[in-house]
């Protein structure tokens, strides 16, 4: 199957936020109260105690204590946010919010930026995640300054920014199933106008699972990727950040569980539907009386199968490769009465990929690009505690090329 979609959106709001009383915006566990955090959830720089949304704010040095190198470890700190691996896309959920459908014509519910560049798409979604400075999770709607996709809440991304002095970090780590992490960065100054940044991250692991009908392990990680950043501060009132990135992704993704529900050969009686779909937690549905249709609606196949050893699809391995290249930025100006702030970010990513299904199918993907490019320009105004305005626009573009097809045995 070959599809190409082309999508554009174009967003033009005011927002306006007036005497606005401090709000606790987080628990009183996640706040230090000797300690000021910074956030930007409302496109300005504010302590998170004054941000009238519910917020949970993660450190970039408790991602770091984690280990969490991928989009999927961010729900062991935040644990209002819900991810799940299908093959190789990824849903996000908030709050139990969020979209099944992983299909071309449907975006996300929830959204995910990385340094304002607005992320979309299930498998581009896997990008390696490093060397954050931290993680803002919105939860509730957000519609009013992330956009028509934040029915769930939004997801933000900040990476870290380069220092203004020589200095450099460095973490390592071993785990189970031989988990080798390795992630670091260096700063160097550019005189006194601001620094440059390179930053890296290197992820391996043998895989979860075990099968007894294939003689490989599935679920593994290989993951590389880099990213150069430059900040840039040449007059007061002028502030430059820019970030090139690239990340590569080659592993063997989970082999899929099988469980026959059908009466016959090799079926288990215990979850079979019977004669009238009234067994072992199966409903009828529909309204014609010459067809039985039944749905599994409150079964149980998932407690019969060991979820580390079991078969999987005589067509497994599944193997994923993705490889994607980013360049994002932002420019600010003060002119003290407001800031005029553009945010833009480009992004391609090359991924192929074959999903095995049981008992013997295979969903090839030849190609799945995605060519994406964001830009907002915003002006903000007003003075904390009182009147305050914003007033922006917002431009998305989506080029897709897909050539896939299922195969049977």
């Amino acid at each position: 199957m070959h599809s190409h979609a082309i999508r554009a959106a174009l967003l033009l709001g005011v927002g306006v936020i007036a005497l606005a009383a401090p709000v606790h915006a987080q628990d009183a566990t996640e706040v230090d109260a000797d300690k000021e955090i910074v956030v930007t959830a409302q496109n300005r720089v504010q302590n998170v105690q004054d941000v009238p949304i519910a917020i949970q704010v993660v450190s970039g040095e408790d991602v770091e204590k984690a280990g969490i190198s991928d989009l999927t470890g961010i729900q062991r700190l935040a644990p209002a946010v819900q991810i799940t691996n299908d093959t190789n896309l990824t849903r996000v959920t908030l709050r139990g919010i969020g979209t099944n459908d992983n299909a071309e014509t449907q975006d996300a519910s929830i959204v995910v930026n990385i340094d304002g560049e607005y992320i979309n798409r299930p498998t581009v979604m896997n990008a390696s995640l490093f060397d954050l400075e931290r993680v803002e999770v919105l939860r509730g709607p957000q519609g009013t300054l992330q956009g028509r996709n934040a029915t769930g809440g939004a997801v933000n991304f900040i990476t870290r920014k380069p220092g203004d002095d020589f200095g450099f970090n460095l973490a390592a780590s071993y785990g189970n199933f031989d988990h080798v992490l390795v992630q670091g960065g260096v700063d160097l100054p550019i005189g006194d106008i601001g620094g440059i940044r390179f930053s890296g991250s290197y992820s391996k692991r043998d895989g979860f699972f075990s099968h007894p009908n294939v003689n490989v392990r599935t679920g593994n990680d290989n993951s590389r990727a880099g990213r150069v950043s430059l900040h840039l501060n040449p007059i007061d009132p002028l502030t430059l950040d820019l970030a090139f990135e690239v990340s590569a992704v080659d592993n063997i993704i989970a082999g899929n569980a099988f469980v026959n529900y059908n009466n016959g050969l090799g079926s288990n009686p215990a979850l079979v539907p019977g004669p009238g779909c009234n067994q072992n937690g199966w409903t009828r549905i529909g309204a014609d009386p010459r067809f039985v249709v039944c749905i599994p609606q409150n079964t149980n196949g998932l407690a019969t199968i060991d979820r580390k050893n079991y078969v999987t699809s005589a067509r497994a391995p599944s193997r994923n490769e993705q490889d994607s290249k980013v360049v994002r930025g932002k420019i600010a100006y003060d002119f003290e009465a407001a800031t005029l702030t553009y945010t833009g970010g480009y992004r391609r990513t090359v991924e192929a990929f074959d999903a095995a299904l049981t008992p013997a199918f295979l969903f090839k993907n030849f190609a799945n690009n995605v060519e994406t490019q964001s830009h907002e320009l915003r002006l903000n105004g007003g003075s904390p505690g009182s009147f305050e305005w914003q007033f922006g626009g917002f431009y998305f573009k989506e080029d897709l090329f897909i050539e896939r097809g299922l195969f049977n045995g």
